[in-house]
């Protein structure tokens, strides 16, 4: 879902602000803050030199915001790679409740808080973006070309197998959740995106200006950042993330299912936040594929 522009965030950054010139007033004026994200008492410890985002896509319903995905991003000490790891919005982190539901009790303090305690992995910085927001983004580039895998019917758009121009509602509607049975899963949907819009991205950085600077202005009007971020810091941040190659995309191991919410792969999970803690997941990949 909007798990794409949340990683765009950290895996695009630097492109944007390498090619256009933006004031921290513009950052101060658009990007939303969401505070109280971080719990007290004993937390892990950081990679040496790596960030790591959790980040959500949300959707508001009935005056609350529903988690459609969740993913940790990270960007390597050297910030020259990132790796995108799904975090599958219906499964337990080894008990109940799905994170889902842990972010609908407790919000994104309670959903940062249960997966630094299941991964002992540190989350740096907290990212959240709406579906309004995906659909302006996808819509300020232009649209973008996606290489479907596999046939897809979803909120009253079809899309056929093979590469193809979507524009923002048709994007939207590509990664929604659907409680349809058989089709692609939804991380497997966010990354032919994700890969969309880096691709898009890269293009626009030698020319279309005018483009690009609707791009970040919906983007950052779109999205919301934890309160330790600041204006200055986000600006800093984006330039350091200039190198960023590529993503690259890991969904965390599960087992079970059936009648009742998947559970993490404890062994293959147990690798994944492994490799974040020694920020090497970049050299594992394969292992997980």
């Amino acid at each position: 879902m909007l798990i794409i522009v949340a990683a765009l965030v950290v895996a695009g950054a630097g492109l944007l602000v390498g090619a256009v010139t933006w004031s921290v007033e513009h950052f101060s004026s658009h990007v939303q803050r969401v505070s109280g994200v971080f719990p007290e008492g004993g937390r892990p410890a950081s990679a040496a030199g790596s960030l790591t985002f959790l980040t959500v896509g949300v959707e508001p319903v009935a005056g609350s915001l529903l988690p459609d995905a969740i993913a940790l991003v990270h960007v390597t000490g050297a910030r020259t790679g990132v790796q995108v790891v799904f975090l599958p919005v219906d499964a337990s982190l080894g008990q109940s409740p799905t994170l889902r539901e842990v972010f609908g009790a407790g919000g994104p303090s309670a959903l940062l808080e249960a997966v630094e305690s299941a991964s002992h992995v540190r989350v740096d910085h907290y990212a959240e973006v709406d579906f309004t927001g995906f659909r302006a983004v996808t819509d300020a580039l232009g649209g973008v070309e996606a290489d479907v895998p596999a046939p897809f019917n979803n909120h009253g758009h079809s899309f056929a197998a093979g590469r193809q121009h979507l524009d923002g509602d048709a994007a939207l509607a590509y990664v929604r959740s659907t409680p349809q049975p058989g089709t692609t899963l939804p991380e497997q949907r966010e990354q032919v995106l994700v890969s969309a819009l880096f691709d898009r991205l890269e293009q626009m950085t030698s020319g279309d200006l005018r483009r690009l600077q609707s791009f970040t202005e919906a983007l950052t009007g779109a999205v919301r950042v934890d309160d330790t971020l600041s204006d200055t810091a986000l600006v800093q941040l984006a330039w350091s993330l200039r190198d960023v190659s590529r993503p690259d995309f890991v969904t965390v191991p599960v087992t079970g299912g059936g009648t009742g919410a998947p559970v993490l792969d404890q062994t293959r999970a147990e690798a994944v936040w492994r490799y974040l803690q020694e920020d090497s997941l970049g050299d594992h990949l394969a292992e997980f594929r």
